[in-house]
């Protein structure tokens, strides 16, 4: 999921390329921001993410449309969403390249170096502002981190034959740390500041994935349904 903030845009790269995991074909036409699935239902995650957070108090996010993409001649789901950068000179430049461009470093490697979690948040997030000269980046990493979590890699990490409970048990979250919790209670301990709060319900959530019967396979709208019904149970304090 893309989130943005005021003054904080990431830049735009006109060409094709992939995800970090070298899968998910992305690239900007006509004024619009494409995603293909490359290991599973990424773009349906988007989709779902996107609607999802127009209930809840995340601010500004990049809303996603389900699309039909065309390539080579074969026919893939994937999702579009409007341009969300503005200049005409915008790029799309990741963490990662920042890093090597300005530090001469490599900021994955860099973060294990430090021992704990929030060390290696704050090393990032205090790099981050140092080269781009932007403030708050701390708080916008601490919203991204927030909702990233559907397990839609179901080729390789998260096969649909896996229960919700084994995917669970084999999540890796990736870079601060091996869990999600872990990384936002560093965030938070960190930088505080924004409280997310949602105000939607599973049978918004049910409603949500209705609108995709027909589209994708049962058993991947159903494997969604399991996550968000426990997610919403693990994080109530949240509803």
């Amino acid at each position: 999921m893309t989130l943005i903030t005021d003054g904080m845009q990431m830049a735009r790269q006109e060409t094709e390329w992939t995800s970090s995991k070298g899968n998910q074909n992305k690239w900007f036409a006509d004024g619009m921001w494409y995603k293909e699935d490359g290991l599973g239902y990424e773009a349906l995650a988007e989709i779902f993410v996107s609607r999802l957070l127009a209930k809840t108090n995340a601010g500004s996010f990049v809303s996603y449309e389900y699309k039909q993409l065309e390539r080579d001649g074969r026919s893939y789901h994937g999702c579009g969403s409007a341009d969300f950068l503005l200049p005409e000179d915008d790029k799309l430049i990741s963490v990662e390249r920042l890093f090597q461009a300005y530090k001469g470093e490599s900021a994955a490697r860099g973060i294990v170096q430090f021992e704990t979690v929030e060390e290696r948040i704050r090393y990032i997030v205090e790099n981050m502002e140092e080269i781009t000269g932007l403030n708050g980046f701390g708080n916008y990493l601490k919203k991204v981190l927030t909702v990233d979590a559907l397990f839609s890699d179901t080729r390789s990490d998260y096969p649909l034959e896996l229960n919700t409970e084994a995917c669970y048990q084999k999540i890796q979250a990736k870079p601060f740390s091996r869990t999600f919790d872990e990384q936002l209670d560093a965030c938070e301990v960190l930088y505080g500041g924004f409280q997310f709060h949602a105000f939607f319900t599973m049978k918004d959530v049910v409603f949500l994935l209705e609108e995709f019967q027909g589209i994708y396979e049962d058993r991947i709208l159903s494997r969604v349904c399991q996550v968000m019904r426990q997610q919403i149970r693990k994080y109530a304090y949240l509803f």
